[in-house]
């Protein structure tokens, strides 16, 4: 609370303030077309940062709305008809930002970010493990928290900040500005980008497709006389199964990544696991009642309890 005195009276403002200043880089509507008119109705929300060597800080993010094009201006982006189901989040360059907004109030630090990439690149930790280390060891902060948001970081927000950061990051590379969907669930609001990326990425898309160096290939002159070549792969003895849809050569995206079918099988999951087999799988199993059936799932559910990394909890159909 700050106090000044104005002709003799006592003034008393409060005023919403934080480890860091979160709110628009500009004061006037960047557009020609509205004459640069100031932004007003100035809008404040209870937020986190999320830091690298600060820890967790209690913030306040401030978003500015211009009258005459009807677009708010937030700390990385602006929206314009935020009412309309097709409004999009226009990010205001192809820099990445200091901090990213990956929630309405929630902010990650860049350096953070490549933190989790480090984490899951090198030590294959899972969002949920990176969770948990950040939150017992690098997100304390000496700063007071009054907040009554959750001051914790969840597996939910890595993976949010892992993958926007990765799309920032990409979007840098091509010298694009990022565009995403605003009215959309946070789980799926990077779907659009995230499936152009792939498709993009897939065989010739990569940096390094037709690349070819002593290091990593050899010709030869076999036995025979004709000339062969021989290349090099590299991967470091894990490997995780890619996320798809449980029927064979279904190539439609699932839900989540826990989920077994895509949309259009969905209904399979009321059915037994076993290929083949077209009864209704009984309620609390994937099989139905036979017993061969039963068994194999009680087999395959104990199987996976004894490895050392279960990566899945259910039979997959065969």
């Amino acid at each position: 609370m700050h106090i000044y005195s104005l002709t003799g009276t006592l003034k008393f403002l409060t005023y919403l303030l934080g480890p860091e200043t979160i709110g628009p880089p500009m004061s006037l509507c960047p557009r020609p077309e509205c004459d640069y008119h100031k932004l007003g109705e100035e809008l404040v929300v209870e937020a986190r940062l999320y830091t690298l060597q600060r820890g967790i800080l209690p913030i306040f993010s401030k978003s500015l709305y211009c009258r005459s094009c009807h677009t708010r201006y937030y700390h990385n982006y602006s929206v314009e008809k935020a009412s309309d189901p097709t409004a999009r989040r226009i990010y205001y360059s192809e820099d990445i930002p200091i901090f990213i907004h990956v929630t309405e109030t929630c902010l990650v630090e860049k350096n953070l970010c490549v933190y989790f990439e480090n984490q899951m690149a090198v030590c294959h930790a899972t969002c949920q493990g990176i969770a948990r280390v950040y939150n017992m060891a690098l997100g304390q902060s000496s700063v007071p928290n009054t907040s009554q948001l959750l001051h914790q970081l969840t597996g939910e927000l890595v993976l949010d900040s892992f993958l926007f950061h990765a799309v920032l990051r990409d979007k840098r590379r091509r010298r694009e500005v990022l565009n995403v969907i605003h009215k959309e669930y946070q789980a799926h609001r990077l779907d659009e980008i995230l499936a152009e990326r792939n498709y993009r990425m897939a065989g010739t898309g990569q940096e390094y497709w037709a690349h070819a160096c002593d290091k990593c290939m050899v010709v030869y002159q076999g036995d025979d006389g004709l000339y062969y070549r021989m290349t090099a792969g590299v991967h470091d003895g894990v490997t995780v199964r890619h996320v798809c849809c449980s029927v064979h050569n279904c190539t439609e995206p699932v839900p989540t990544q826990r989920s077994l079918f895509c949309y259009t099988h969905q209904d399979l999951i009321k059915t037994c696991c076993i290929f083949g087999c077209t009864e209704s799988a009984q309620p609390g199993f994937r099989t139905c009642t036979l017993e061969e059936h039963r068994n194999f799932q009680t087999e395959t559910e104990l199987r996976i309890k004894l490895q050392p990394f279960p990566f899945i909890n259910v039979c997959k159909r065969l």
